[in-house]
C-alpha cells in the first residue's frame, strides 16, 4: 500500500520525523533491554548492593556531565565540518584531563571515603576516573553524530551500551557478585559500546587542515559554554546526584529502593529525550529567527500527550508492579515510584526545550532556574523531619513547581527570540 504523500515527505531520510523514528526505536529496543535484564538483577542483587552501586554511578554520572567542559555539546553549533570537529578535538583532551584529576582526587580523598562510605565502595571509586572518560566520549560522539544527522549509529549505540551492561553484570554476579559485578559490569558494558561507535564513526573523521582553527581559538569562540553554560551544568550535576548522597546519608539500602524507582520511571524519559530531544537541539541550532516558538510548542505537546498517558498509567500500577516484577524486596520502591511521577512528568517537558536557552545563548537565565531548582530539591531533603516515602513526595511536589515556571519561562524566550527577529526585519 502506497503512503500518502505528506506522511511520505516526513518520514523521508534525513527528515525531523525520520530521525525522531530512528532514535525512538533504538532509545526503546535500549530501554527494553534495560528494564528486562533488571528483572533477574534486582532478584540476584541486594537493595544494598544498589544502594552503593547508586553512590559509585552518581559520581561518575555528575563528573562525566562536566567533564568535556560543555564543548560536547558546542559540537553542534559550528557552521563546518572541520571547526567542529576541532571542537570534539577539544572536547576529548578536557574529558581526559577531568579523568586524570578525578583519579588524583581519589588519592588524596580515600580514607575519607572509607570511613563514610566502606572501604569497599572507596577501593572501586579508583575506576570511577576511566569510567567518566568513557562516558564523556561516548557523549562526544554521539554529538558528532547528531551534527552530521547520522541518526542510526545513535541509535545502536544505545542499544549496545544497557544491553552488555545488564549481561555483563549478570554473568559476574555469579563470579564475583556485590559490587564489584555490578561497576565491573558497567565499566566493561561501556567500553564495549565505545569501541562500536569507534569502529562506526571511522569514516567521519575530517583529516587535519593548515587552514582549521587551533583548540584554543575554538575554545575563545565558544568560551560561553563552559563559562556560562558550565555553571549551569555543574548545578544540575550536583542537584540529581547530591540528591543520592543525602538519601544515602540516612539509609544506603533505602537509596537502592529511590534508585530502582528512579531508573525505572525515568525509562519515558530517555525515551522522549534521546529522540525528541537530540533531533530538536540539532534543528534549534539551524532553525531561521521568526519560528523557534512554533517548533518548540510542538514538540512540547507531543511530549505532554505522550507523557500523560505513559505517566498517568504508571502512577496507577507501580505500587503493586515493583514487587511483582523485582521481587518482595522492592515494595518500597512501587511507592517511591508512585511519588516521582508529577516531578518526572515536568522533567519530561522541559529538558529538551532548555536547548533553546543554549541557542539564544541565555545561558544565565537557566543559571539561575537551575539554582532554584537545586535549592528546592536540597531544601526538602535536609529540612524534611518524615520517612524516606513522605520525603519523596515532598521532593517531587517541590521540584514540579520549579519545572512548571521553566516551562513557561523557555516557551516565553522563543517567542522573545521569534519578536527580535521580526522586529529586526521590519
Amino acid at each position: 500500500m502506497r503512503l500518502p504523500a505528506k506522511l511520505r515527505v516526513r518520514l523521508a531520510p534525513g527528515s525531523a520525523s525520520s530521525s525522531i523514528a530512528m532514535l525512538m526505536s533504538g532509545t526503546v529496543l535500549a530501554q527494553a533491554a534495560a528494564f528486562l535484564l533488571s528483572i533477574p538483577l534486582s532478584r540476584l542483587y541486594t537493595p544494598h548492593d544498589y544502594g552503593l552501586f547508586a553512590l559509585f554511578t552518581s559520581v561518575t554520572s555528575m563528573v562525566s556531565m562536566i567533564a568535556a567542559v560543555r564543548f560536547d555539546v558546542t559540537i553542534v553549533l559550528p557552521e563546518t565540518n572541520a571547526t567542529a570537529w576541532v571542537v570534539k578535538r577539544l572536547a576529548t583532551r578536557c574529558a581526559v584531563v577531568t579523568a586524570v584529576i578525578l583519579i588524583v582526587a581519589w588519592v588524596f580523598t580515600l580514607p575519607w571515603l572509607g570511613q563514610m562510605w566502606g572501604p569497599n565502595l572507596a577501593q572501586w571509586l579508583v575506576t570511577a576516573g576511566p569510567m567518566v572518560f568513557l562516558m564523556a566520549q561516548t557523549t562526544i560522539l554521539q554529538y558528532w553524530l547528531t551534527r552530521l544527522k547520522r541518526f542510526g549509529e545513535i541509535a545502536q549505540n544505545r542499544v549496545v551500551q544497557p544491553l552488555a551492561t545488564g549481561l555483563l553484570q549478570l554473568g559476574l554476579f555469579w563470579l564475583i557478585g556485590g559490587l564489584a559485578g555490578l561497576v565491573v559490569g558497567a565499566i566493561v558494558g561501556q567500553a564495549s559500546a565505545l569501541i562500536v561507535l569507534y569502529l562506526r564513526t571511522r569514516d567521519t573523521r575530517m583529516p587535519r587542515d593548515e587552514d582549521e582553527p587551533t583548540c584554543w581559538q575554538v575554545a575563545k569562540r565558544y568560551k560561553k559554554m563552559p563559562l556560562v553554560n558550565g555553571p549551569n551544568t555543574v548545578v544540575d550535576a550536583v542537584r540529581l546526584n547530591g540528591t543520592n548522597v543525602l538519601i544515602a546519608l540516612v539509609a544506603v539500602e533505602g537509596l537502592g529502593q529511590f534508585n530502582l524507582a528512579w531508573r525505572a520511571m525515568v525509562a519515558p524519559i530517555s525515551i522522549v529525550q534521546g529522540a525528541i530531544g537530540q533531533v530538536l537541539l540539532q534543528q534549534l541550532a539551524t532553525v531561521p529567527p521568526g519560528k523557534m516558538y512554533s517548533l518548540v510548542r510542538l514538540a512540547v505537546r507531543r511530549m505532554a500527550l505522550f507523557g500523560g498517558i505513559v505517566f498517568g498509567v504508571l502512577f496507577i500500577v507501580a505500587p503493586w508492579l515493583f514487587p511483582l516484577l523485582f521481587g518482595g524486596q522492592w515494595v518500597e520502591a512501587g511507592w517511591i515510584a508512585q511519588a516521582l511521577v508529577p516531578w518526572l512528568y515536568l522533567v519530561l517537558l522541559t529538558t529538551p526545550v532548555q536547548s533553546v536557552y543554549y541557542v539564544t545563548e541565555r545561558q544565565p537565565v537557566l543559571l539561575v532556574i537551575s539554582i532554584v531548582y537545586c535549592a528546592a530539591a536540597f531544601g526538602v531533603l535536609l529540612a524534611s523531619p518524615w520517612e524516606l516515602l513522605p520525603t519523596v513526595w515532598a521532593l517531587s511536589g517541590a521540584t514540579t513547581v520549579v519545572l512548571v515556571v521553566l516551562l513557561m519561562m523557555a516557551l516565553r524566550e522563543a517567542r522573545r527570540y521569534d519578536a527580535g527577529a521580526v522586529d529586526g526585519a521590519s
